[in-house]
């Protein structure tokens, strides 16, 4: 039988067994929470959803840590980290409003004990703490408002920049994936 190198842990919204390195435990903190405090279904939740965009002629990949949906729409990004929680606030925004045709409406940095709620429109906080993640009734209705307008080309490259610059720099970095 052949051992592991490393621990697993059971994921809580796909159900199957992931490595246990990097913020995988603060990851699986934010999912319960989710779940049992916030109200989402784990089919809201999505873990670990890949993403590519185009900078400087390449094309780079890369994954959210969580996505939330609500009414099969995108509503919430959510950067799980081992650290600081307000060093990854911008990451978190940037991947917001670059993974995805227009930007999703809200994004989070966390630990699973601390969180930065920002608005992905305008940058703001909407709150600090994990009970400023907004709850499934509440992003529902971010879901029903219109779709934030994309950015403009100048705006967008710039945001892509600042993730590129911040993925880049990420410790668990064996999740980017770089295509020529």
């Amino acid at each position: 039988m052949t051992q592991k190198p490393y621990e697993t842990v059971k994921d809580l919204v796909t159900g199957r067994e992931v490595p246990n390195v990097g913020p995988e435990e603060n990851r699986q903190a934010v999912e319960k929470f989710l779940l049992s405090e916030k109200g989402y279904f784990p089919e809201d939740i999505l873990v670990s959803v890949p993403f590519s965009y185009e900078l400087e002629g390449r094309t780079l990949s890369s994954e959210m840590d969580l996505l939330v949906r609500v009414q099969d729409a995108p509503a919430m990004v959510i950067r799980c980290v081992a650290g600081s929680v307000f060093s990854y606030e911008r990451e978190a925004l940037a991947a917001a409003r670059i993974a995805m045709k227009t930007p999703i409406p809200v994004a989070v940095a966390t630990d699973g004990r601390e969180a930065s709620v920002l608005d992905t429109s305008t940058g703001k906080s909407m709150g600090k703490g994990m009970e400023a993640i907004p709850g499934r009734e509440t992003l529902i209705s971010f879901a029903r408002e219109e779709p934030l307008p994309g950015l403009s080309p100048d705006k967008l490259q710039r945001e892509k920049l600042i993730y590129r610059t911040y993925d880049s720099d990420t410790v668990n970095a064996s999740r980017r994936m770089e295509k020529q």
